[in-house]
């Protein structure tokens, strides 16, 4: 071999060497990016959560500053607060679904499809579901309900509507298939 011959060889393997390592660092900076943009999005996303988590917490403060405000000037008028703090217990008495709410209300009475099945329809869109219960509850509470019951079974926030094959269960009550 001569000796232009082993320069090129060298040279050859420089370049090979070079473009392996170049490939190599190329592929280490695509890992390294793709990681800091998944990154970048649960920080964004953290960063969200923690907004909203705050707007929550300014908001409850405004309240309490509120409701701070209307004792100070019950004890500046001279009348006592415990009157006030009765009151609020009486509501969240209410709320809680620990005392009787009397007045004027809305019945919805909701039953099972009288419709003829055709053969090929799903025999499930013809019975009340517990999905069916929730979404009006729901749209009740977005109402402003100020109490909701079922079947006598007063709701809470600590109810659950469920539903266990033909009957559907209502703060552990189980309820006819039809209501």
């Amino acid at each position: 071999m001569g000796n232009k011959d082993k320069s090129t060889v060298a040279l050859t393997l420089i370049c090979l060497v070079l473009g392996f390592m170049l490939a190599v660092n190329f592929r280490t900076q695509q890992g390294v990016e793709q990681h800091l943009g998944v990154r970048e999005t649960e920080l964004r996303n953290k960063v969200i959560e923690l907004v909203n988590k705050n707007q929550g917490l300014e908001s409850q403060i405004k309240e309490l500053e509120d409701l701070l405000n209307q004792y100070r000037s019950k004890a500046a008028a001279g009348e006592s607060p415990s009157e006030l703090l009765k009151q609020e217990l009486e509501n969240l008495q209410i709320l809680a679904g620990l005392t009787d709410v009397y007045g004027e209300g809305v019945i919805v009475t909701v039953n099972d499809s009288t419709k003829e099945r055709r053969q090929y329809d799903d025999p499930n869109l013809f019975i009340v579901h517990d999905e069916d219960l929730l979404k009006i509850v729901n749209i009740l509470k977005a109402a402003g309900a100020e109490a909701i019951a079922i079947n006598d079974l007063r709701l809470t926030a600590f109810s659950e509507i469920t539903c266990a094959g033909p009957v559907i269960i209502v703060n552990g009550t189980r309820l006819a298939p039809h209501m």
